[in-house]
């Protein structure tokens, strides 16, 4: 098998797994919206909150 062609099938592979999980993570966060659990994560090490979340303290 071309070199080429093994390194796109494993390209395609990992696009399918990122958009598998992507729509896990929209799903998970819609569900814990309708939950009224707050959204929160992190990326670089940094937290976030979902800004629709906020409450007043």
């Amino acid at each position: 098998m071309n070199h080429r062609i093994k390194h796109m099938e494993t390209y395609r592979a990992a696009l399918q797994l990122l958009r598998i999980a992507n729509r896990a993570v929209r799903e998970a966060q819609a569900e814990s919206h309708r939950l009224k659990v707050p959204n929160v994560f992190s990326r670089n090490k940094q937290l976030y909150y979902d800004p629709s979340e906020r409450q007043a303290g």
